[in-house]
């Protein structure tokens, strides 16, 4: 019988014990990521302490010693055999933690015994979650792989474990857990009014120069007059073949979203005469966009253009919450507007979800012809302001100004 001793002792700890499965060598540098060594091959693991270099020490079965010095183990961690023939998956922690959102990471050593049909990270607000549950997939077979888990919410404990599927069956990962941020966008030095929709939602607003702003995405699902705007979750509702009507949807149409980001739009939505926005509020022109803009130091000459702008006056930084809760990156924003820009992401042609707590984008009221738009984005990796033409039928955001 294979097995893993543990003793403890002055100079090594020697550990042991009956199992099957992956001891997994998380490594705080360098490549790989995770060093597996199947139970199966194990013979005992030793913690030599003295005389330095302090090492893990792995006997294998074959006599050969694998060692590890401390100085680049980040974490050592077991994974659970799964059937016989499946493969060797180590759950490592996330790379990032927001409010809604979390990158998390796994890394499979062995494929096992057959190709790898699916590999991904599963997760839920109970211990050991698993297929049965929530998860998201990850493409490739072998080696380190990312998932991000959205859908989040604020302020809870989450446990999240890595599996990867082939012929013989699924293998999990070890488990690990986090908390998700609080969800906090607003500037809390600056005084807020407040404004409500027409299905009752409503929003924190700020004064910006001689504007008002929402400092909240919509949430409507109605326009100004109550006649509903249609709920579209399917791909097919976002592309050309769709109809020239307005639509929205939630990100991964997931309700968790509402409350936190707030709901995406069709420009026909926007353009729709009825009314978008609450009853004295629009969404906003391209002028009054660059009206905001240019009381945030925007320079004059990048106002007309087209593209990142207003880079070195970090417009775009003033505009957008501060901290990680809902942006990736290290971008220092100050959210001096108190507009609390959010990167709720996008919809694009034909369904995909993307760049949720990367990028930000709103609609303009404003039709540059050609079934195209004038939009606004602020991106996690530029300090400006992006101005760019989008097509219709895809989803963004959408901020309303008062009349």
């Amino acid at each position: 019988m294979n097995r893993i001793l543990i003793t403890s002792w002055l100079l090594s700890c020697t550990v042991t014990l009956h199992a099957q499965g992956s001891l997994n060598i998380h490594r705080n540098t360098g490549s790989p990521p995770v060093t597996q060594v199947s139970m199966s091959e194990i013979d005992s693991v030793v913690n030599q302490l003295e005389p330095p270099p302090a090492q893990l020490r792995v006997h294998r079965t074959d006599g050969s010693v694998q060692a590890f010095p401390f100085s680049i183990i980040d974490s050592v961690t077991y994974s659970p055999a799964g059937p016989e023939g499946t493969g060797l998956v180590a759950t490592m922690p996330p790379l990032s933690v927001h409010s809604m959102a979390a990158n998390c990471r796994g890394y499979v050593g062995d494929i096992g015994d057959s190709p790898v049909t699916s590999r991904g990270i599963c997760y839920g607000t109970e211990p050991l979650p698993d297929l049965g549950g929530e998860f998201v997939t990850a493409s490739g077979s072998a080696g380190l792989f990312y998932a991000w888990v959205v859908g989040l919410q604020p302020e809870v404990t989450y446990y999240a474990r890595a599996f990867v599927t082939n012929a013989q069956g699924t293998a999990y990962g070890n488990q690990t857990s986090f908390m998700t941020l609080p969800s906090t966008p607003l500037n809390e030095d600056i005084t807020y009014g407040s404004v409500t929709d027409q299905d009752g939602n409503s929003y924190a607003t700020v004064a910006i120069g001689t504007q008002v702003w929402m400092a909240e995405n919509l949430r409507s699902s109605s326009y100004a007059n109550g006649d509903p705007i249609p709920n579209s979750t399917e791909p097919a509702g976002w592309g050309w073949t769709a109809p020239e009507e307005g639509a929205w949807c939630l990100y991964n149409n997931d309700p968790n979203f509402d409350t936190i980001i707030g709901k995406l739009y069709n420009w026909y939505a926007v353009n729709d005469p009825r009314n978008i926005c609450p009853s004295g509020w629009h969404v906003p022109t391209e002028l009054d966009w660059q009206t905001m803009e240019l009381g945030m130091g925007m320079p004059v000459e990048d106002l007309e253009l087209t593209g990142n702008r207003g880079i070195g006056e970090q417009v775009g930084l003033k505009l957008r919450t501060t901290g990680n809760q809902f942006w990736i990156g290290t971008m220092p924003a100050t959210n001096e507007s108190g507009f609390s820009g959010i990167a709720a992401g996008r919809r694009n042609l034909d369904g995909p979800f993307v760049t949720l707590v990367q990028e930000a984008w709103w609609w303009t009221a404003t039709d540059v012809g050609g079934n195209y738009a004038r939009t606004r984005s602020i991106h996690n990796g530029s300090a400006g302001v992006d101005a760019i033409h989008v097509v219709y039928p895809v989803g963004l955001s959408v901020r309303c100004v008062m009349d």
